[in-house]
């Protein structure tokens, strides 16, 4: 943490298969006075991972001259 204005640093990547959360407890002090606080930040996943079919092949009928409608749905 950068002590004038309290920037926070991560000195390696994050992973939010790894963590998602982390909870840091702060001490800032003056020499006189000081005062705790939690700081808690959560991890945003990130699309790091290829896309996966759950089968290999899909097989389905379609009626003729349907016009924008949905034809299947993929998963």
């Amino acid at each position: 943490m950068e002590p004038e204005v309290g920037t926070i640093f991560i000195a390696q990547p994050l992973d939010y298969e790894q963590n998602k959360l982390y909870k840091l407890h702060v001490l800032a002090s003056d020499g006189k006075w000081e005062d705790y606080a939690t700081v808690i930040v959560t991890i945003v996943n990130k699309n790091d991972e290829a896309p996966v079919f759950s089968v290999n092949e899909y097989y389905g009928s379609v009626t003729e001259e349907l016009d924008g409608s949905p034809v299947f749905v993929l998963q």
